[in-house]
């Protein structure tokens, strides 16, 4: 299983404060907040989330990773470091539940989880797929930023309850 050398980059959020961000794999302590995150979360998801995680730790491919910011020229002593972006892998390979929170959106923390994410499974030789939702605009730019390609580009776009899924 591909281990992360541990990042961290300083970045200038949006009110101009610099702030040290540290990429981490994701563990138990980081499911109630990718549940709580997710859109599409429901009484039982938080299991699913969980059983993702640990064995995403204890098989790999290692792709369950988070953001953390670790301090700000702002709160200088900040207690604990403070989870603010995660991907996931599913159980069927796909890359999946990109979140970042919207205070620290359009800083790259989306494009360095999947750059890293997307490494990790091509260095194993393992397919590289997601699958974003009909008119999730940023997730579909951030994936052709990061070089993807939709599956069938032509196929007929869902709306509202019948949106669909679309494989890039």
């Amino acid at each position: 299983a591909s281990i992360i050398e541990p990042a961290t980059r300083t970045l200038k959020t949006e009110n101009g404060t610099n702030s040290d961000f540290r990429l981490r794999h994701l563990n138990r302590g980081d499911i109630e907040y990718v549940n709580s995150t997710w859109p599409y979360s429901t009484s039982k998801s938080i299991y699913k989330i969980q059983k993702q995680i640990e064995d995403d730790n204890s098989r790999g491919p290692r792709c369950c990773l988070g953001i953390e910011i670790l301090q700000s020229e702002e709160k200088k002593e900040k207690e604990e470091p403070e989870l603010v972006a995660c991907i996931l892998q599913y159980h069927n390979g796909a890359l999946g539940m990109l979140h970042v929170d919207d205070k620290y959106r359009r800083l790259g923390l989306g494009a360095w989880l999947l750059s890293e994410a997307t490494r990790i499974l091509q260095e194993q030789g393992l397919p590289c797929f997601a699958f974003i939702m009909d008119n999730n605009k940023a997730s579909e730019s951030l994936f052709l930023k990061q070089g993807w390609v939709k599956e069938e580009p032509h196929g007929k776009k869902g709306t509202g309850r019948r949106r669909a899924k679309r494989k890039w």
